[in-house]
């Protein structure tokens, strides 16, 4: 359900659970004893009832397979856990149940203490591990019993042994001692892995690989490949039965290419998984949920990455605010020259204006920072105006960074220099100035969004009118920014807000009727598959404008239903970004998404674009990024909102 949270040496936040060895019994000590008996008083608090009769039963069968160590976490996440909605802990005892029930046969189970005895257990402290660390959890210590009990003179796991006695006989007619080997080595850890109604179809599948001419490097491949991997042996077991059906079905697969593609999605749910359990742990750490023994060092690593993230976002702010002062006395330098002598050219010697990349960090760091002041989007209904008094506030009791930071730059990349503490203080102009910029930057990003999507429209031959409407869309867009740029404090943010708004929605109405254009679906899968593999090999680096090439050729034709297929889709297996150089994780408020385009580039034969943006969760919102599972699930528009800041745009090439 939750985990503790501990750093890692790198400084990312870690999610772990209590180990211990669920085979073996417990040994109960005084201690441990008093521990147990605090139940008692902590459902006692509970009114008399339903509730609490659920509550105190479902604890305390739990804690005689939990060693004392661990007894006040049991409590604890017992506690939250059965103070869950009736129907959700039906539902969770449900798959409790029915995944521990599914390992192995009725009959097996009475015929067999220890079978037995690790069903009992399962089922008494699944609730500590409900939710994606479930399946694999039970997998390992279901796994661990077969693996003890195959001995063939047991009157149990017929049908595992059954299967195990056809393979080892096709073994023995390979002459090669090494394919010999492997071939038992894969046999056996994939039959004592797999529940009892896999294994006629796991041993039909490695008959099948074995008949065929190459059969047997095929499986001397699986092994190489799954005994040099490091994912976690339930994950590695399940994806190695991937692997072995894989092979089966498609005669064209060497093995290498077989483990290569099990490994990967194995790898991918297991990302998935660690992310989400990453945000749950957190969310309820933060909330104030005990974890028993480890609250208190829970709590420490939570407040150590708080205290990182504190000191990195007051680095970037005296950055922007000397950027910002910089800026403003070169304009105010350049209009008291014009006052003075406007028909005399300025000085030479007046303070240099912002170069291209210093104008780019301006922008970015202001949209940053107001949205941040703001505490949600700046378009749309959920907007909200600046609170300047509010904002000067925070700014002015921004602390200095306390603690070095958690984690280090990837090699070749330096750390970026901390800059000085802007002197004097912030002031309420310099508050405007910031929330000029990072609305410039909003409409150059909706600008530039649209322009990207001319294009297309202009291919598909839409109607002239709405190809004129997006053409003065980009005008209008391209005005504003460039009146906000050099803005100060003398702008109307309300007005900004309501033509910013108008035109994201504009730029969702052209949206829609180029996804009206859908035409085939059938390269659904490839084009999945190779935008994954593109993605696998970028580096997500906030900011980053920049990326390599998605290899599956598509016409403007398909942005519909790529467009329907990854726009707006959250990325839940990525829990890392790059920020000025340097790895962090991911904050519970923050979350990657796929964003569709057209193509800046268009003219190089690229024919749209899929990037990769920073979402925020909007201020008193909770919950998750998506309330969809799955891969790439739709974003929970309604409680978070794309930040309009990329970290990376990948081009789809024109077919």
């Amino acid at each position: 359900m939750y985990g503790h949270l501990s750093i890692n040496p790198d400084g990312f936040l870690l999610v772990e659970y209590p180990k211990w060895n669920l085979r073996e019994p417990v040994v109960i000590a005084e201690a441990g004893r008093l521990k147990r008996a605090t139940l008692i008083q902590r459902a006692g608090s509970i009114p008399i009832g339903e509730r609490r009769n659920r509550l105190y039963m479902g604890i305390a069968s739990a804690l005689p397979c939990v060693p004392d160590d661990f007894v006040d976490y049991a409590i604890d996440i017992g506690m939250a856990y059965f103070d869950l909605p009736d129907a959700e802990i039906e539902q969770r005892n449900r798959e409790i149940q029915t995944l521990v029930d599914a390992e192995f046969d009725a009959a097996d189970v009475k015929a067999h203490v220890g079978i037995g005895g690790i069903v009992k257990c399962l089922k008494a402290v699944g609730y500590l591990r409900s939710g994606p660390e479930l399946d694999m959890f039970v997998q390992h210590w279901c796994t661990r019993v077969r693996e003890e009990l195959f001995d063939p003179k047991l009157a149990v796991l017929q049908p595992l042994k059954k299967a195990m006695q056809v393979l080892n006989g096709i073994a023995s007619r390979v002459k090669d001692p090494a394919i010999q080997a492997s071939l038992k080595g894969v046999a056996t850890t994939s039959l004592t892995s797999a529940r009892p109604s896999e294994v006629a179809a796991l041993q039909e599948a490695f008959q099948t690989v074995m008949s065929k001419v190459k059969g047997g490097s095929v499986i001397a491949e699986l092994d190489k490949a799954f005994a040099a991997n490091r994912l976690p042996a339930p994950n590695r077991a399940a994806a190695l039965r991937d692997a072995v059906a894989m092979a089966a079905a498609d005669t064209g697969l060497t093995g290498a290419a077989v483990a290569q593609e099990a490994l990967a999605r194995a790898s991918a749910r297991l990302d998935v998984d660690d992310a989400l359990i990453i945000r749950l742990s957190v969310e309820a750490i933060e909330r104030g949920q005990s974890v028993g023994e480890f609250t208190e060092s829970s709590r420490k690593a939570l407040e150590r990455v708080k205290a990182a993230r504190l000191a990195t976002e007051e680095n970037a702010l005296q950055t922007l605010l000397r950027l910002g002062q910089r800026e403003r006395n070169r304009q105010a330098e350049e209009a008291r020259q014009r006052s003075a002598a406007p028909s005399i050219a300025l000085s030479a010697g007046h303070e240099a204006g912002l170069d291209a990349a210093e104008r780019d960090t301006l922008q970015r760091l202001s949209l940053s920072q107001l949205l941040r002041w703001i505490d949600g989007p700046v378009t749309g209904p959920r907007r909200r105006p600046l609170d300047r008094e509010a904002a000067l506030t925070k700014a002015r009791a921004m602390p200095a960074p306390r603690v070095p930071p958690l984690n280090h730059p990837p090699p070749g990349e330096a750390t970026p220099r901390r800059e000085e503490r802007v002197d004097p203080e912030p002031s309420v102009q310099d508050i405007a100035a910031v929330a000029a910029q990072g609305y410039a930057a909003t409409a150059a990003f909706l600008r530039d969004e649209v322009r990207d999507m001319l294009p297309i429209a202009e291919q598909l031959k839409m109607a002239t009118d709405v190809i004129s409407e997006a053409t003065s869309l980009a005008d209008n867009l391209d005005r504003l920014c460039a009146a906000l740029d050099i803005a100060q404090d003398a702008f109307d943010e309300e007005a900004t807000q309501l033509e910013l708004s108008r035109a994201d929605a504009g730029l969702t109405a052209l949206r829609e009727q180029l996804a009206r254009q859908k035409q085939s679906v059938q390269r659904k899968a490839q084009f999945t598959s190779a935008l994954s593999a593109a993605l696998a090999k970028e580096a997500l680096r906030l900011d980053r404008r920049d990326g390599g090439v998605v290899p599956c050729p598509l016409q403007p034709t398909d942005w519909g239903w790529v467009a329907e297929q990854c726009h707006r889709r959250w990325l839940n297996g990525v829990r890392h970004i790059v920020v000025d150089g340097v790895r962090r994780q991911l904050d519970n408020d923050e979350a990657l998404a796929l964003h569709v385009t057209g193509s800046s580039r268009s003219r190089e034969a690229y024919v749209f674009n899929v990037s990769v943006h920073l979402w925020q969760r909007d201020h008193g919102k909770t919950g998750l990024p998506s309330t969809v599972n799955g891969h790439w699930p739709p974003m929970d528009t309604d409680a978070w909102f794309d930040t309009y800041r990329s970290c990376c745009v990948l081009h789809v090439p024109r077919g």
